[in-house]
């Protein structure tokens, strides 16, 4: 049990990170509130490409749902299991 519930806190901090990702990477796209920057290009290379938003959000946040849900598996599994 203590591996689940490990791995169901791990999922929500991750998904927190992701979050927290996406966002930073939106603040660094737009300085300052401005969008001169982005459409004179004048941003850096992973910047214009979105690497965190898609690698650091995007991918990430795809293992706090299998994380997370391995918590509720195992609970269903253990309430079938009482059942017999």
């Amino acid at each position: 049990m203590s591996f689940v519930k490990c791995a169901r806190c791990i999922g929500y901090k991750l998904l927190i990170l992701a979050l927290l990702s996406i966002v930073a990477n939106i603040l660094l796209y737009f300085p300052n509130g401005e969008t001169r920057f982005a459409s004179e290009h004048h941003l850096g290379k992973y910047v214009e490409c979105l690497h965190g938003i898609l690698g650091g959000g995007f991918l990430v946040s795809n293992e706090p749902v299998v994380f997370s849900s391995l918590f509720w598996s195992y609970l269903v599994l253990l309430f079938l299991y009482q059942l017999h």
